[in-house]
């Protein structure tokens, strides 16, 4: 997996010099950096956790924090491909802020030339992020969120590193019947600062993508199921679905399936109207993912398991520290107070 992630980024690199001077989606890879909650959730966010989570995805969600949450944890792939992640939120100013860093490593990667042959160089690319966001609460049933990233990446080639500056928007809001929580987004609206080469353009979209979702807790006890919407602007519209199940206080889980469009309609075409499609492989790597939570009083550990069609299985796990003087659950119920 380590040398198609490195190949991939020089690739969608060169692309972009050579097609508009930079101005194809850049760090297409961004998505990648989630926390293991989320992970469970075949990477986007569902309203619940300590709130981190929401940082990257729909800052609104940040508001369900309401004492002082530190995050540590990370994902590795097989071939260990990894990143380390640190976070942090803190209620204030009716409402709460949130702080995250992310730094992704590969492993050496031998250089080969355009023969395919192996050359003497070694390459070794990473990726870092920190991520910012601001969540309130708007009476009992809304809440509003902003947040910002600053990401740096580095493969390696001529000793530069490319910059870029997106921000993310949020909205959560909880109708009066308490079991449907419904949400919309904006992620990674922003801009290249500084190419990856000195042959590369400065300039380029990031991968800005919009999404909404819906999550309905079910009348069977700790069980809810929620879909998502995602439109991202370097891809196919596609959709995740899945479940969280609270057992207990110390034991959650949780899981979903991705897939787009055109994987969709094929589907249709071929067990609903009983028409023959071509056998083409799908268009997503990620296909879905397993996971959960064990909790003991202020201390959570989430878990979480990815499959990949091109990428080797990941790998998520994060633990987080509630430092009130006891847990309780959210104020504010557009924040994600169902689970």
């Amino acid at each position: 997996m380590a040398r198609f992630l490195c190949a991939s980024l020089m690739c969608a690199s060169s692309l972009a010099c050579a097609a508009s001077g930079g101005g194809s989606v850049e760090f297409a890879f961004l998505r990648n950096q989630v926390e293991a909650r989320s992970a469970g959730f075949a990477n986007s966010w569902v309203p619940g956790g300590t709130g981190i989570s929401a940082l990257g995805f729909n800052p609104a969600g940040i508001a369900r924090a309401t004492a002082p949450v530190a995050e540590v944890g990370g994902r590795v792939h097989t071939d260990w491909t990894g990143t380390v992640q640190l976070a942090a939120a803190y209620p204030a100013l009716d409402g709460v802020f949130a702080a995250r860093l992310d730094h992704q490593g590969v492993p050496d990667i031998d250089g080969v030339d355009a023969y395919g042959d192996e050359t003497d160089r070694i390459y070794r690319p990473s990726a870092s992020s920190l991520l910012l966001g601001f969540g309130e609460p708007l009476g009992e049933r809304l809440a509003w969120g902003i947040g910002m990233r600053v990401v740096q990446e580095d493969l390696d080639i001529d000793g530069s590193r490319a910059w870029g500056m997106t921000v993310h928007l949020g909205a959560v809001l909880q109708p009066g019947s308490k079991r449907s929580i419904w949400w919309v987004q904006m992620e990674d609206l922003g801009t290249k600062m500084s190419g990856h080469t000195k042959a590369e353009g400065t300039y380029g979209p990031m991968p800005l993508a919009f999404a909404g979702g819906w999550k309905y807790t079910t009348r069977v006890n700790g069980l809810a199921v929620f879909t998502e919407l995602r439109n991202p602007l370097e891809g196919e519209l596609n959709l995740r679905t899945g479940f969280e199940y609270v057992a207990n206080d110390w034991v959650q889980l949780r899981g979903a399936l991705r897939s787009d469009a055109p994987e969709l309609m094929d589907g249709f075409r071929e067990y609903v109207l009983q028409r023959s499609v071509d056998d083409v492989p799908p268009s997503q790597d990620l296909r879905w993912a397993l996971g959960g939570t064990l909790r003991h009083e202020n201390v959570a550990i989430d878990y979480a398991f990815q499959w990949w069609n091109l990428l080797d299985p990941a790998h998520h796990v994060t633990v987080s520290w509630d430092f009130s003087a006891r847990r309780r659950r959210p104020s504010s119920p557009a924040a994600g107070i169902q689970r």
